[in-house]
């Protein structure tokens, strides 16, 4: 995500910071430059989890992208990093095109989780995940398996890479679009992205 980043950040002076230092994220992010961090992201209903984040990875994206995640930045090795403001995000994800891959990049780092309630039937017609209050998503091959490894802990990018060792390599926006569709039918939890920042159906 640098490039797309740094676009927007041309005038923006970079910042030493050693390890072992906080990163504040309530009031905006950093790009990171050099170095490692440390992201810890929380979610209400799909839980807590630790992310190792290296040179041009967006710490704190999550808490601005999405309303009901919270993170917390740790650096772990002497960093560089670029500060990026709300308006700075904004102006971002305003761009028609590196707003998309933005939008994207930060969507695949989610980690969605299935609801206890739903389940997944295969029958003579085909697979479907059915829900607690009597709705059905209809499921092929790739559905089948992010369904059964929406745990929580693992993101969409990890899902991506797990499928690309089997020689399967599934557009971002495809696997977004498996997880939308589940979270709408009541199957599945993800992070809720803010309405200011939420694309038209086009930019999925």
């Amino acid at each position: 995500m640098r490039g797309p980043v740094l676009v927007h950040l041309a005038s923006a002076v970079p910042l030493q910071q050693r390890a072992g230092d906080a990163l504040r994220t309530d009031a905006g992010g950093w790009l990171l430059l050099s170095g490692a961090a440390e992201e810890q992201r929380s979610h209400p209903t799909c839980g807590h989890t630790v992310h190792r984040c290296r040179p041009g990875t967006l710490l704190g994206g999550a808490s601005l992208l999405f309303e009901d995640v919270q993170t917390c930045v740790r650096v772990t090795r002497d960093a560089v990093v670029v500060p990026i403001g709300e308006d700075d995000f904004s102006a971002m994800l305003a761009d028609a095109e590196r707003g998309q891959q933005l939008r994207a990049h930060l969507r695949m780092a989610a980690c969605p989780r299935r609801r206890r309630s739903a389940r997944l039937i295969c029958g003579p017609g085909g697979a479907a995940v059915h829900t607690a209050d009597g709705r059905a998503v209809p499921v092929g091959a790739l559905g089948r398996f992010v369904w059964e490894h929406l745990d929580g802990r693992r993101s969409l990018r990890r899902l991506a890479r797990t499928l690309a060792m089997v020689g399967e390599r599934p557009a971002p926006g495809d696997l977004i679009a498996v997880v939308d569709e589940m979270v709408a039918a009541g199957a599945a939890d993800a992070p809720r992205l803010r309405a200011a920042y939420s694309p038209k159906s086009k930019t999925r």
